[in-house]
């Protein structure tokens, strides 16, 4: 059997970047010789005429699925529902705001298969503001001290085999998902491979997981893994 995949594309007023993106994983999808694919594009209520050209997207192929959300709803939530709605062996995540470099994107779908799960790591941070590079190193040095690993950046664009993210039950409903589900399924013994990805210059626009709602929702997060992966699996032993 060929490789398959579902991609997840989460969207919140992207409408100068989702056409861009949808195109560009198409035409990876294409390079990587993945025919057996779908697309799942899910907004959160944009309102600067996002909406109407993904629906315009869905039309023009049948492997798009198009869902649309009420505002404000996080993306962890909007990527678990993607994996509910995901029918493919693998899932890859893909933004909707067109910063992941399209050579990179390809690169990742070429490696579906040569591990359980594919991480990525930007290989030039300096597009992104200087606040967010240092909050980045010090969530992964926290990560990594907390749980024993080794791991060079959370949340890329990964690559997880999707009956495994199904499984889980997520603590993350925002910007920490990724990191969470990347811990709990090496902990379970997956093996992984770091690709190096590229990322295009966005003119250092604001993320939105340097919110307060992010450093909430990352503080919870970790702390429930840490009790789950690290102390209760200590004293059981």
């Amino acid at each position: 059997m060929g490789k398959n995949l579902s991609v997840i594309i989460p969207t919140y007023n992207e409408a100068k970047n989702i056409e861009p993106t949808a195109r560009a994983v198409l035409r990876s999808l294409a390079l990587a010789d993945i025919s057996d694919y779908e697309l799942l594009i899910l907004d959160s209520g944009s309102t600067d005429g996002t909406i109407e050209i993904i629906r315009k997207l869905k039309s023009q192929n049948p492997n798009i699925q198009v869902t649309v959300f009420s505002s404000g709803y996080d993306l962890g939530k909007k990527y678990v529902e993607g994996v509910k709605m995901a029918t493919k062996q693998y899932i890859a995540y893909v933004p909707g705001d067109d910063e992941t470099d399209h050579e990179s994107i390809t690169k990742n779908f070429q490696a579906v298969e040569s591990a359980d799960i594919i991480l990525t790591y930007t290989i030039n941070p300096i597009v992104r503001s200087l606040r967010r590079r240092i909050i980045s190193k010090l969530y992964t040095f926290i990560l990594n001290t907390l749980f024993g690993m080794k791991i060079k950046y959370y949340n890329g664009t990964c690559i997880f085999p999707t009956d495994a993210v199904k499984k889980l039950t997520l603590v993350s409903t925002n910007f920490s998902y990724m990191s969470e589900i990347v811990l709990r399924l090496v902990n379970s013994g997956y093996h992984y491979r770091e690709l190096d990805n590229k990322i295009r210059d966005k003119g250092n626009a604001p993320s939105h997981a340097l919110g307060l709602n992010g450093f909430i929702d990352a503080g919870k997060t970790i702390t429930k893994l840490f009790w789950e992966l690290r102390v209760k699996k200590f004293f059981s032993k």
